[in-house]
């Protein structure tokens, strides 16, 4: 299983970064409120229809009861006059302004009975319909109020054999309804407003539970990153362990890969020494002058060359599992050890590195670029050497380690400024006295870490080498 180790960092850390990406525990809180919140509103939407449905039937069976009941309350003389008796099975239709409402009409609209509750307001009903069938219906009163009516119109026969086409209404005002339905709204809101509520409470939690390991996973990258653990200890869920098995497998053998390479390379290195300086031996102390040096100057572009490519191979790059390197403590270091080795010049050098400037690449390439650099501006500096570091955005954004080496010596012409900066050049074709110090540099900042390298005029009057990582 290949693991790319960027992909596992941005994996990781999707719960605790801030970014212009939503985190993966982000996306799930929003999905799942977007779904909760639909879910609620249509299950809101159901249930209010269904209860107006529900409402309105049982009105209409209200007022289809009352009918039956009119019905069998009503006498019809040979005139065509309806009688009443003076208390009627539903006591509402005796009190004005209660909502519930009773009439008899004959099949032109005439009124032949209506209820006392219906006093207080002139209705038209409906005189259309057919016999036998109800037929419910919405009118509005003089007041303007809306009333849901249901009319059954039928043929009532005498008792003389003759026939008399009657219309029993029976209404009842829409606020009865609609109240119903505003109580039934409101408590409907107020349950599916707390049960979403508490739907995204029991989701976060369950989230904030379920990406624990992947959080775990990115405290234990960061702790690697800062040098506390060599490897991922955890006990992580079966799906993770792959990766989390992968990972310190990889970082294992990516340790003793390096640490093999180094180890040949030393042995390379120690292995040259010897025969070169045989041959060296040799060449001068048996061979006249005329002959040795040019074999001695061969000898010397071998050494040069070994030593180059031995420190150009050593370099390990950037990777992103390893803690960064404080940029101020390995300057230090630097310049003790130059201030020993110049003892003589009496140079003073000096520092201009905050503490909070750090190295994102291995310890080694840190040393090999400011070594050779720092080394390279004490040959030449008549007494001062600066070394500067600081961050700075770079063209694309991500932040950029900035270091310049300055010294106040002759500097380098202006014709020589582009030449060493280009690939290819080597000692024997660089600036003088450059050595392969620049060379190494070169290759390590622009092949290895993709950076840059440039040289230009001082202000203390001499060279300086600027490097941007």
């Amino acid at each position: 299983m290949d693991v790319d180790i960027d992909s596992v960092r941005t994996m990781a850390d999707s719960g605790t970064q801030h970014d212009n990406t939503w985190s993966m525990q982000l996306r799930a809180l929003l999905a799942g409120a977007v779904i909760v919140v639909a879910f609620m509103l249509l299950a809101g939407l159901a249930l209010d229809r269904a209860f107006r449905d529900s409402a309105m039937e049982a009105s209409k069976e209200r007022l289809q009861a009352r009918i039956y009941m009119l019905m069998g309350a009503a006498t019809l003389q040979e005139s065509g006059a309806v009688s009443m008796p003076l208390s009627l099975p539903d006591p509402a239709l005796s009190v004005p302004d209660s909502g519930a409402l009773g009439a008899i009409t004959d099949a032109v609209g005439t009124i032949l009975w209506r209820s006392e509750s219906s006093l207080v307001a002139t209705l038209i009903y409906p005189t259309t319909g057919v016999l036998g069938q109800p037929v419910a219906g919405k009118i509005m009163a003089d007041d303007g109020v809306a009333i849901h009516t249901l009319s059954y119109p039928l043929i009532w026969e005498l008792e003389s054999g003759g026939e008399y086409p009657l219309i029993f209404h029976a209404a009842e005002d829409a606020k009865l309804v609609d109240t119903a339905v505003a109580t039934f709204r409101n408590t409907l809101q107020f349950w599916l407003g707390g049960a979403a509520i508490f739907l995204l409470l029991l989701q976060a939690g369950m989230l904030i539970w379920t990406m624990k390991p992947l959080r775990k996973v990115a405290d234990e990258v960061r702790r690697v990153e800062a040098g506390e653990h060599e490897e991922l200890s955890g006990n992580y869920p079966r799906e993770l362990r792959p990766l989390t098995d992968n990972l310190n497998a990889m970082l294992g053998s990516n340790r003793a890969r390096t640490d093999r390479y180094r180890d040949a390379l030393a042995d390379l290195a120690h292995s040259l020494k010897t025969p070169l300086a045989v041959l060296r031996a040799n060449a001068s102390g048996s061979l006249p002058d005329d002959q040795g040096r040019p074999i001695q100057e061969q000898l010397d572009r071998m050494d040069d060359t070994i030593a180059y490519q031995l420190q150009r191979a050593a370099a390990s790059g950037r990777s992103p599992l390893t803690a960064p390197v404080c940029v101020r403590d390995a300057a230090k270091r630097l310049t003790d050890s130059l201030a020993k080795v110049y003892h003589d010049k009496a140079i003073d050098m000096q520092t201009e590195i905050p503490a909070d400037i750090l190295f994102a690449g291995d310890p080694g390439d840190l040393a090999e670029i400011l070594g050779n650099l720092a080394d390279n501006a004490c040959k030449w500096c008549a007494s001062k050497v600066r070394i500067m570091a600081s961050n700075s955005n770079g063209a694309a954004g991500p932040q950029q380690l900035v270091m310049s080496i300055e010294d106040d010596g002759p500097g380098i012409p202006g014709n020589l400024q582009d030449i060493v900066t280009q690939r290819g050049i080597r000692a024997d074709s660089g600036a003088p006295g450059q050595g392969i110090g620049l060379a190494i540099v070169r290759d390590i900042v622009v092949d290895v870490y993709g950076g840059q390298l440039a040289v230009d005029a001082s202000e203390l009057g001499g060279a300086r080498i600027q490097v941007r990582i």
